[in-house]
């Protein structure tokens, strides 16, 4: 073998161990942000879920008309949801 052969070789054995070394630190990075983000998720979707049944709830005991009232609600339902499903 020449030389160019041994460096071509030698390179794309550097190339192959760099890439087990960058997917090995993704792997654990991954592993401890998936914790920290189930936890987080998880409060928020509590927070969100108990937000909403307790508007549905104490909307008749709001001020004006309760049609109204569930009328804005629907409304600011779809504009929650578009403007979520734009950020995510």
């Amino acid at each position: 073998m020449s030389s160019s052969n041994l460096s071509k070789d030698l390179n794309k054995e550097k190339k192959a161990v760099f890439e087990q070394f960058k997917a090995k630190e993704y792997d654990r990075l991954a592993e401890e942000n998936l914790t920290r983000n189930t936890v987080l998720m998880t409060i928020q979707w509590t927070v969100s879920t108990l937000t909403v049944y307790m508007l549905l709830y104490m909307n008749k005991y709001l001020a004006g008309g309760i049609y109204i009232q569930y009328y804005f609600d629907g409304i600011s339902g779809l504009l929650a949801y578009s403007v979520g499903k734009i950020i995510y």
